[in-house]
């Protein structure tokens, strides 16, 4: 997915039109970093890589930053814009095996050619680990979609290491009925099927009827939980659900 904003001359400004509009005179073109900033260039999927470019503009044009995943063709990851266009998080789209993935921002005042950078970002598969600690096991107030209502409350805990969530999750069956079964969902993770696995499904707000509820519950957000945590947990049941 590409990310296109526009901000003031400083790369810092708040979303704008794209034109010219600033000081008068003969135009100079914007003075881009010379490289992005990414303070992390090794991830799993699914986990965000902060990237920035500075760029400032002696006419005080709007700059326009466009941000796109340059390889591997096929499917594409998330751009999240971090405050300002000229910063954005990047989520890598499921992969199986570890994956070079190059990522491009266009910046331009609207009336010089782009100026062009480029990042590199490997992105591996994730561990159960990745999926517990970043996924699972995150309390509500740090941020985290499940051990609020799966810590001390209703009929299922996530469980307060990775190898319990583990075993609480891999070929359990779930106690949403014989609807949700019938409906080809037998268990709350199907090692290699997420399309089985009443854990993805709800994250990614495509369980059946017979199956309850999206989670988070009571979200009107499309997907339910974030789409990079839902990367990583379709990625780890793609790869057999290992306990690692």
């Amino acid at each position: 997915m590409d990310g296109g904003a526009t901000a003031g001359g400083s790369g810092g400004g708040s979303a704008g039109g794209a034109s010219g509009g600033g000081l008068p005179g003969p135009n100079v073109p914007p003075v881009v970093g010379a490289a992005i900033t990414a303070p992390v260039t090794s991830v799993f999927a699914g986990q965000l890589a902060s990237l920035s470019i500075s760029a400032t503009d002696a006419n005080q044009d709007r700059l326009t930053f466009t941000w796109t995943q340059v390889s591997p063709a096929g499917e594409q990851g998330f751009f999240f814009q971090n405050g300002s266009p000229n910063a954005q998080r990047w989520s890598s789209p499921e992969t199986l095996t570890p994956t070079a993935y190059v990522l491009r921002v266009s910046v331009t005042d609207n009336r010089s050619p782009p100026e062009e950078r480029e990042v590199t970002v490997m992105v591996r598969p994730p561990r159960f680990t990745d999926v517990f600690n970043a996924v699972l096991g995150v309390p509500v107030l740090q941020g985290g979609q499940c051990v609020g209502c799966h810590g001390s409350m209703g009929s299922y805990t996530v469980g307060g290491t990775p190898n319990a969530a583990w075993t609480r999750l891999v070929n359990v069956a779930h106690n949403h009925g014989a609807g949700c079964r019938s409906a080809g969902v037998t268990s709350l993770v199907v090692p290699n099927d997420k399309q089985r696995s009443l854990l993805y499904l709800k994250m990614a707000g495509l369980q059946p009827a017979a199956c309850g509820d999206v989670m988070p519950r009571g979200t009107s957000a499309v997907p339910p939980s974030p789409p990079n945590q839902t990367v990583t947990v379709g990625t780890w049941i793609r790869l057999g659900a290992p306990n690692d």
